[in-house]
């Protein structure tokens, strides 16, 4: 499965911006982002329902929006996070690590078709 492909069915699920004016830095890189959440919370619920890969990129769009939103929060720029902005490669970063590290279960082909297929750029 190549990973524009699923970029481009998930950006089906996500909305073009989330909210971030809720939110709060708590220190150490961690921040509360309530919109945001809810929002994943929801995503994650019918994403899951198309296939294990829609699982698995439910998860890591939320951190490319929760990595996208702890930099604006920290530059003071905090007001909406876009899905255009998501760092991709940190996205594809985290599918890897969903798929070898943090669930090791996952079946071995899915390990074997994941294709990172971007060039060292944000997505637009």
């Amino acid at each position: 499965m190549k990973l524009t492909r699923l970029i481009k069915e998930s950006r089906l699920f996500w909305p073009r911006e989330i909210s971030i004016l809720d939110s709060k830095l708590l220190g150490e890189g961690r921040g509360v982002f309530a919109t945001l959440d809810t929002t994943y919370e929801r995503i994650e619920l019918c994403q899951s329902w198309v296939n294990e890969w829609h699982e698995i990129m439910s998860y890591a769009i939320y951190c490319g929006f929760h990595k996208q939103a702890m930099e604006k929060m920290a530059s003071g720029s905090a007001s909406v996070v876009r899905f255009d902005d998501i760092d991709i490669e940190y996205v594809a970063l985290k599918v890897n690590a969903h798929l070898s590290q943090v669930y090791p279960s996952w079946p071995r082909w899915m390990k074997r078709k994941f294709v990172c297929d971007i060039k060292h750029k944000k997505h637009k």
